[in-house]
């Protein structure tokens, strides 16, 4: 071999494809893995023959513990010191099954806030079609999970006494998403109602508008007489309702009425209801689903009235005005700048939940709210009034 040029053929599998390549493509001969090699030899020397007696003696049928055998003994010892080493934590993972109209849904939650859900959660928001909620919300408060239900929490007052009878067995709080509560200006505007200044609660009104639904197509769920029952009172009107509650209390009884005027909803395009307080007073409020953006809120009382406009949609973070006039005096306007009042609900729900703040939604009121609108339902199809 003295004088002649020698290189090194490499194959990784004993076929005749491989040796053939390796031999067709030889390399030069590298003295890293000739140092290498030796070294590993050298390993079979000092390891395997001096080791190799002793797990004779100590392990009937053991073959040797030469330079291969080492390095899988150690593997095998890193891996088992790994697992008695290992803690284990609870961890979930949320796979849901939903069926509408005839159709399954399949959905699982793996992400949240861009991260994967490792950890145990602690609480639940549902944001799903209408007809679904009160299924999911018990589902989860039976599995032991404080949740968080976008409005309207459900279609009828037997489901909301229900979902609240579970939650209270648990020490649970339902969170709703009736934002407009944490609003500054309707924070004013209550404030105003319930001082002496304001007098006897008379009449409260609003007038809802909005063209985002018109862009929906017409078989859209939002539109449907199964997820939206009493039309745009079901996923706009419940917001007013819910002020009408917490401004001037219990309803005793309401009549209500729908048209389709220009889209072709199931449920129409245009809503109108009104309705007789517990104590005497009188409250109107009218939805419609296909005019620009509008929003006005109206109180009365036998001293002063109070107004309350959105200047634009609240998420475009637009100030609201509010307005008010006693006797004999002129009226006066302020503007309330723009907060995040999704924000502000979320946040006094989670405070509210681990008993460090107290949650402003009552659980009556959240039972009499879906309660006024199974009745908007009702009245609407049966076209008489409906007492509550």
């Amino acid at each position: 071999m003295k004088g002649k040029k020698v290189e090194r053929v490499v194959f990784n599998e004993i076929t005749k494809k491989a040796v053939t390549n390796g031999i067709n493509n030889p390399r030069e001969i590298e003295s890293p893995l000739v140092d290498a090699y030796m070294a590993r030899r050298a390993l079979d020397y000092l390891v395997g023959f001096n080791i190799s007696p002793i797990l004779w003696t100590k392990l009937p049928g053991s073959k040797s513990a030469g330079r291969v055998q080492s390095v899988a003994l150690r593997l095998i010892t890193e891996r088992e010191h790994e697992i008695e080493l290992f803690k284990p934590e609870e961890f979930w993972t949320i796979a849901s099954n939903f069926q509408y109209d005839d159709k399954l849904i399949q959905s699982k939650l793996s992400v949240f806030n861009e991260k994967k859900t490792e950890n145990k959660l602690d609480l639940v928001t549902i944001a799903t079609p209408n007809s679904t909620h009160f299924t999911i919300t018990k589902a989860f408060l039976e599995a032991g999970f404080n949740v968080f239900c976008e409005k309207p929490m459900a279609l009828s007052k037997r489901a909301a006494e229900n979902m609240i009878r579970i939650a209270d067995e648990s020490n649970f709080i339902i969170g709703i998403g009736h934002e407009r509560r944490y609003d500054p200006a309707i924070e004013k505007l209550k404030s105003i109602v319930n001082d002496r200044s304001f007098g006897e609660k008379m009449h409260i009104e609003a007038n809802w508008s909005h063209d985002i639904l018109a862009s929906l197509d017409n078989n859209n769920w939002r539109g449907s007489s199964i997820e939206a029952p009493a039309g745009g009172m079901t996923g706009t009107g419940v917001h007013m309702t819910d002020l009408f509650l917490s401004m001037f209390g219990s309803v005793e009884g309401l009549f209500a009425q729908s048209s389709n005027r220009v889209l072709s909803f199931e449920t129409g395009d245009l809503s109108t209801v009104q309705m007789k307080f517990k104590n005497g007073a009188t409250g109107q409020l009218s939805v419609i689903s296909k005019t620009p953006y509008y929003c006005r809120l109206t109180a009365f009382g036998d001293k002063m009235w109070a107004e309350l406009r959105d200047l634009k949609h609240p998420m475009f973070k637009a100030e609201t005005e509010l307005s008010f006039c006693k006797i004999g005096e002129e009226p006066t306007k302020e503007l309330f700048p723009a907060t995040d009042i999704i924000k502000s609900n979320l946040e006094e729900w989670a405070m509210a939940i681990q008993g460090k703040s107290n949650y402003r939604f009552t659980n009556q009121e959240k039972i009499e709210n879906v309660a006024i609108l199974e009745a908007m339902d009702k009245s609407i199809k049966d076209r008489k009034w409906v007492k509550i």
